[in-house]
């Protein structure tokens, strides 16, 4: 998972559960590992994630829980999306 806006939060989805996975971030130094949870459309595929931190310890100031990750269409934010709404890059292997 890359955020394309800060650089620094650049990480590695682990499953956890379910749909649910845990992105421990490569600088190590941000102490705000975060459980994504991937929410799917009627064809399977991802229509929006959510974010929590894994610790009650991470940063309040990273706000993952106020966010929703979209999927851009079209060099744009998809109609469906909350204006809230950020597009990381994910690329599922």
């Amino acid at each position: 998972m890359r955020f394309s806006h800060t650089p620094a939060l650049t990480g590695d989805l682990e499953h956890w559960q379910y749909d649910t996975f845990k992105v421990r971030w490569r600088d190590r130094s941000l102490g705000a590992d975060a459980f994504v949870t991937f929410s799917l459309n009627a064809e399977g595929g991802i229509k929006e994630a959510t974010m929590k931190p894994v610790s009650p310890l991470t940063d309040f100031s990273y706000d993952f829980q106020d966010l929703t990750l979209c999927q851009r269409k079209r060099s744009r934010l998809s109609k469906r999306c909350p204006e809230r709404a950020i597009e990381p890059h994910l690329r599922v292997q």
